[in-house]
């Protein structure tokens, strides 16, 4: 019996180290807990008091006071002082108290506490895309009796607000929705992207003034229909040039008599010539009036190609990139009001096809004018209306005997006057020039023949606009 209580008293000797060395691990990092107060020694003989069992503290276990030892046992050694318990650690069990002593060996007190482990903080809130991130959580704060600490809930990302761009293909207002698909794009529509070769995709306004709606290119393509030019034909008449060989000149007639000018004997005799004529010694001769002779003239016309007028009856504006239609290659482009569309034009002629069947050829307003006067209709005349005039002194026709009318004349024949008889002649030589008369007034061609406008305006640049059917 004796054996068996002093193993009790052995074992729960041991207890109470184990409490000392529990108490040991705990952390100085955490809140500090306050130990259980140690057991007084007993005396020895004395019949030994369980240890007061340790309370729990609010923050960390109270180890349980130390149970004094029984009488005539082995002092039993104070409980140690509670250890630190963990900031969130959650109190220790109390330590029972030591059963009375057998033999005066002291109770042992209840072990300390462990304490709980410390609330984890929450994770801080990632931020959204291109919003501003949300406040970090809070870590919760430690656990009263150990519960660890909840954390703060995540912060939620910002939300973009941003407008729809509806040409850059992009979800800007962050609703999955991009360009035309977007119900905020509704002044946009899908269209064929241009073919190749095109300058572009756009829409028609019948009205050539309005200028290009927002989006599209300016300035705004002018479409001329060739309907609309009706050049009037050249206006012509025919003309004649100054007329060229006249100069001024008689008639010399020769005869046996006073009335020699009725002889068909006649000569030509023009100012600066030196003109022979059959004239025998005492022959009759005379001059006719002094005249210019006739001239001619090169025919030719006069005339101009009126002015015209050739207004475009339309325009297009065009844009060559757009935004995104989803699920097709088709463009997202603006949709102006009250236009015709969508079409794309080709420079010059071209095979409208494919998305865009319908084709009508229109011009850039360029134009080859080659309206003309004919003149190969036209004729002009001998000349007419020029004057001669006495202009120096002798005047009138000399009547020599030598070619080249040299010396002094035997006789002087006044133009237009009476014939006149040349004694002085010998043999048949005769030779008589004109002298003292000048040409004052070349005159005119009368034109005959009927003027011919020929030659045509044409567009000289064609523009095939192909549209959607």
């Amino acid at each position: 019996m004796s054996r068996m209580v002093l193993q009790v008293i052995s074992t729960l000797g041991v207890v109470g180290v184990l409490g000392i060395g529990c108490g040991s691990e705990f952390t100085a990092a955490d809140s500090p807990a306050t130990g259980g107060t140690a057991g007084a020694d007993a005396a020895a003989g004395a019949a030994g008091l369980a240890g007061t069992s340790g309370t729990g503290g609010s923050d960390a276990s109270v180890g349980g006071s130390s149970g004094k030892g029984g009488a005539g046992g082995a002092s039993g050694e104070g409980g140690s002082s509670g250890a630190k318990a963990g900031s969130a650690g959650e109190g220790g069990t109390a330590g029972a108290g030591g059963s009375a002593g057998l033999g005066g060996s002291s109770g042992t007190g209840g072990a300390s506490g462990q304490g709980g482990s410390a609330g984890t903080a929450g994770a801080g809130g990632v931020g959204g895309a291109a919003g501003t991130s949300g406040t970090a959580g809070v870590a919760g704060t430690a656990g009263t009796g150990g519960a660890a600490g909840t954390g703060g809930a995540a912060g939620t990302g910002g939300t973009t607000t941003g407008p729809e761009d509806c040409l850059d293909g992009i979800d800007n207002n962050g609703d999955g929705l991009v360009d035309c698909a977007d119900p905020k794009c509704n002044g946009y529509e899908c269209v064929p992207p241009p073919l190749t070769g095109s300058v572009g995709v756009g829409f028609v306004n019948d009205d050539p003034t309005a200028p290009c709606a927002p989006g599209y290119n300016n300035p705004a393509l002018k479409l001329f229909d060739s309907a609309d030019l009706n050049p009037q034909p050249a206006s012509c008449m025919c003309t004649c040039s100054v007329p060229t060989g006249v100069t001024c000149g008689t008639k010399v007639a020769c005869g046996s008599n006073a009335s020699c000018l009725t002889s068909s004997n006649s000569t030509q005799v023009n100012a600066g010539e030196c003109v022979p004529a059959t004239a025998n010694a005492g022959s009759w001769c005379g001059a006719t009036a002094v005249a210019p002779t006739q001239g001619s003239c090169t025919p030719g016309t006069f005339g101009n190609a009126p002015p015209y007028t050739w207004a475009p009856s339309s325009r297009a504006c065009f844009r060559s990139t757009g935004g995104a239609c989803p699920g097709t290659s088709h463009l997202c482009v603006p949709k102006p009001q009250a236009e015709t569309g969508p079409c794309v034009a080709f420079n010059g002629t071209a095979q409208c096809q494919g998305a865009y069947p319908v084709g009508t050829t229109y011009w850039n307003g360029n134009v080859t004018d080659t309206r003309h006067c004919e003149t190969h209709t036209c004729v002009c005349g001998p000349s007419n209306s020029g004057a001669c005039s006495q202009t120096g002194t002798p005047a009138g026709v000399g009547w020599y005997s030598n070619t080249a009318c040299s010396g002094t004349a035997t006789v002087t024949l006044q133009p237009g006057g009476n014939c006149q008889q040349n004694q002085d002649s010998v043999g048949t030589s005769a030779f008589f020039r004109l002298e003292g008369w000048s040409l004052v007034n070349v005159g005119k061609c009368n034109t005959a023949g009927a003027p011919l406008s020929a030659g045509a305006m044409t567009p000289t640049q064609a523009i095939t606009l192909c549209c959607k059917q």
